[in-house]
């Protein structure tokens, strides 16, 4: 196990591990601290497709707790933090797969695929409504065939969740009204992005027109599987305000 091989974020993940074990007077990095530490990252992409999912996650959160109350206690604290043979072999594990996905650096998502496997885990994030099969299958859906080159890159799978509004995600759960009165917009959006070439519509008018009730429709659209079948993606709104907040200049 080479942590120079490993993601900042997986870095950051069992840092945490660790402070929480120590924090609980454990002796041992158990697969449940892992866990822990990766839910209560909000910004990670698995709580992400978790709630994508429609999953309970303050249920998850409330047994991955429930979980850790029922490590024994050392006391006095342990000096040092090692890791639990349960523990040591999900990353075995992870590292395997890591290979398989031809990853460069070992990352979140690969340990939480390998974290899956272990009973516990997978009770509780059944318990909270998934299915860890449809789950894993999300993870690789999130990956869209990247692989992990450099320490850096789950920043980059990240930064959609930062910076944008996943519209098929709310259409998908429900939480979009529906759109009528917009067919032909639709349609026409859809043959423009259908397109080989100059496939790049663009919807102008004053504000409260239905700009955004025609991307909306196309999300629905998209959810149905009313679309064609290079259609069948995410449509995702920037959120400008946020892309552009602390730059001093334009363009920074």
């Amino acid at each position: 196990m080479d942590p120079n091989k490993w993601t900042d974020a997986t870095v950051q993940m069992f840092k945490e591990s660790q402070e929480k074990a120590f924090e609980r007077k454990n002796a041992y990095i158990m697969p449940i601290h892992m866990m822990n530490a990766i839910v209560e990252e909000e910004s990670n992409i698995i709580i992400r497709i978790v709630e994508m999912m429609g999953g309970d996650v303050s249920k998850m959160k409330k047994e991955i707790q429930e979980g850790m109350n029922k490590i024994p206690v050392q006391n006095p604290p342990p000096v040092e933090i090692g890791l639990h043979p349960t523990t040591q072999q999900v990353i075995r594990r992870a590292i395997e797969k890591q290979k398989t996905m031809g990853d460069t650096y070992l990352a979140v998502d690969v340990i939480v695929m390998s974290l899956m496997e272990e009973k516990e885990i997978s009770t509780i994030v059944g318990n909270s409504g998934i299915n860890v099969l449809e789950f894993n299958k999300k993870i690789m859906e999130m990956r869209k065939g990247q692989s992990v080159e450099t320490k850096e890159a789950e920043s980059q799978y990240e930064a959609l969740k930062k910076y944008g509004n996943d519209l098929t995600a709310q259409a998908e759960s429900g939480k979009m009204d529906p759109i009528i009165g917009r067919d032909e917009e639709i349609k026409r959006v859809i043959r423009i992005l259908s397109k080989k070439t100059k496939n790049n519509p663009v919807l102008i008018g004053e504000p409260g027109v239905g700009k955004t009730a025609v991307v909306e429709g196309l999300a629905q659209r998209i959810v149905k599987g009313d679309v064609p079948s290079n259609l069948q993606c995410r449509v995702i709104g920037l959120d400008m305000g946020a892309l552009i907040a602390g730059a001093q200049y334009r363009g920074q």
